[in-house]
C-alpha cells in the first residue's frame, strides 16, 4: 500500500526532528526567512498607483494618464507577483524580472476582471 504524499512529508519532518535531537542540537528545526529592509521597488509601485489615482481625478482626459494606466495594467500586477515569488535581487536578473512581470500581468489582469464580474462593483 502506498503512503499518501502528505504523510511522507510528515514522516520526513519527524525523521529530521528525531535526527537533530539525537545529535544534541537544542532547536530541532530552523526556518530562515529573509525580508528586505526597504523594498524600494514595491514602494515605487505604490507611488505609481497613487499617482494614477490622482491623475484620474485631476485630469481625466490626459495622455499621461493613459501611459500610466498602461503601465499599471501591463506591468505592475506582474511585477508585484514577481517580487512576491522572487524577493531577493540575486535570484533572477532584471531582464527575467521584466519578462515575468509582463507575462504574469497578462495572466493576472483577466483573472481579476473575471473575479470583479461576480462582485457588485463589476
Amino acid at each position: 500500500m502506498l503512503a499518501k504524499p502528505g504523510l511522507a512529508f510528515i514522516y520526513t519532518i519527524t525523521f529530521l526532528i528525531k535526527t537533530r535531537m539525537a545529535e544534541g542540537k537544542r532547536r530541532p528545526l530552523s526556518v530562515h526567512f529573509e525580508i528586505r529592509d526597504r523594498p524600494y521597488d514595491l514602494m515605487a509601485c505604490m507611488v505609481l498607483a497613487l499617482l494614477l489615482i490622482l491623475m484620474v481625478f485631476v485630469a481625466p482626459d490626459n495622455a499621461l494618464r493613459q501611459v500610466l494606466g498602461l503601465i499599471f495594467v501591463l506591468f505592475l500586477p506582474g511585477y508585484a507577483a514577481t517580487a512576491a515569488l522572487f524577493p531577493e535581487n540575486d535570484q533572477i536578473d532584471g531582464i527575467e524580472r521584466a519578462a515575468l512581470s509582463f507575462g504574469l500581468s497578462i495572466a493576472i489582469v483577466p483573472l481579476i476582471g473575471l473575479a470583479l464580474n461576480f462582485t457588485p462593483w463589476g
